[in-house]
């Protein structure tokens, strides 16, 4: 047993001695490599603490920085790993005697990467920094073209006091640990899930895409953006669609009902959903695929194809509309008028363009001169559909 406050630099090390060195995922597995990640791990099941981020009060701030109107009782918390970065560990020599031996090479780090989610409810993780003494091991983040630096050297003792700091973030951030330069900087890791669906989505302030704005305030700004547009004639004055390519990455495979990702919307992504409800505007998450004869030219869909290698003779658009799995074709207004191969396609203005962070590589057998194999690429797509002004005039 460690009290983590007052520990010792043997106990320390102690503790270190008794872990593994961490793995990270690579292709769905679990890699060790020292030259991207030189950390060491204990997993939930062999240890206890008794520090509790729900009795903490912690899961507040969290929930309303994340989460916004969901209750903290639809937030699952779970214990994932302890982990320990150093410059140093340690082997038993005698009974409750150890020696501490240097690593050789730089201390503990762990290179740019993205969280492995570890099923399709978990939406980010919260990490503790216990209140060890280290130097080093500052936590710098990545999204949107951002970066933000968490000092946990220094946020342990930013008064005085000896404190437990924590950061959370959603599972699509890339993030690293630089390397440590002294000290042990030891952490729990927590997997965070949502296990009940957003019954709406939320204007509650949050801190969005890793900038201070928050999510109400980009819901306002959205909210009269787009208000605006609908309100000028000129805009879509025969209908058509808005469409919002998604911030956040989300786990989901091909078999995915889009539909369920709505329940997991973040960041800015749920503030375009929120602004839409608001308006009073039908949206969907939608499957859209183009290709590089008509690169301003969709196929939406409710869900992804299943080709099998189909073979594929025309375009690919041309493909998934004869096949029955696309009943509706839009095209870019900001960059053509209409759409000659699609007459009955629909205009539709990117408020945010895809982004491709939830693409899908789909291959099929293209037919030209010979047969080849061929890629296409599908993405994820908040769309709200917008009615003619003299429907709604109608109405």
């Amino acid at each position: 047993m460690i009290d983590i406050i007052n520990a010792t630099e043997p106990q320390l090390a102690a503790l270190a001695a008794a872990c593994q060195p961490a793995s990270f995922g690579l292709a769905k597995k679990d890699v060790v490599d020292e030259s991207y990640r030189k950390a060491l791990k204990m997993d939930s099941s062999e240890f206890a603490t008794q520090f509790s981020p729900l009795s903490s009060g912690i899961m507040e701030d969290i929930r309303k920085a994340l989460f916004g109107s969901r209750t903290t009782e639809s937030i699952k918390v779970e214990l994932y790993k302890l982990n320990v970065y150093g410059t140093s560990f340690s082997i038993p020599v005698f009974p409750r005697l150890t020696s501490i031996i240097p690593i050789p090479g730089p201390g503990s780090f762990f290179k740019p990467h993205v969280d492995t989610p570890r099923s399709e409810s978990m939406v980010g993780s919260l990490v503790v920094v216990l209140p060890t003494k280290h130097e080093g091991g500052s936590l710098l983040f990545r999204h949107g073209g951002r970066e933000f630096s968490f000092d946990s050297a220094d946020a342990i003792n930013r008064e005085g006091v000896s404190q437990a700091p924590f950061v959370a973030f959603y599972s699509d951030v890339e993030h690293e640990v630089s390397v440590i330069t002294a000290g042990y900087r030891v952490t729990l890791t927590y997997n965070l899930h949502l296990v009940t669906p957003n019954s709406s989505v939320t204007t509650e302030p949050a801190p969005s895409d890793l900038s201070a704005t928050s999510l109400n305030e980009i819901c306002e700004q959205l909210k009269g953006g787009l208000s605006s547009l609908l309100d000028n004639p000129t805009f879509l004055p025969n209908g058509g669609f808005i469409g919002f390519g998604l911030v956040h990455k989300y786990p989901f495979t091909t078999h995915t009902n889009l539909s369920t990702i709505e329940d997991y919307l973040k960041g800015t992504d749920v503030a375009f959903a929120q602004v839409c409800q608001d308006l009073g505007l039908n949206f969907e998450l939608k499957a859209i695929y183009t290709d590089e004869d008509s690169p301003n030219v969709w196929a939406l869909m409710d869900k992804f194809p299943r080709l099998n290698f189909g073979e594929v003779e025309d375009g690919f658009i041309e493909y998934l509309t004869e096949s029955g799995y696309s009943h509706q074709i839009v095209f870019d207004m900001c960059k053509q008028q209409s759409s000659e191969e699609h007459p009955d396609a629909q205009p539709i203005f990117w408020l945010k363009p895809p982004t491709g962070e939830n693409e899908v590589e789909t291959p099929y057998i293209r037919y030209g001169n010979e047969a080849t194999l061929d890629y296409a690429y599908g993405d994820v797509c908040l769309v709200a559909h917008i009615l003619s002004k003299a429907r709604i005039q109608k109405h």
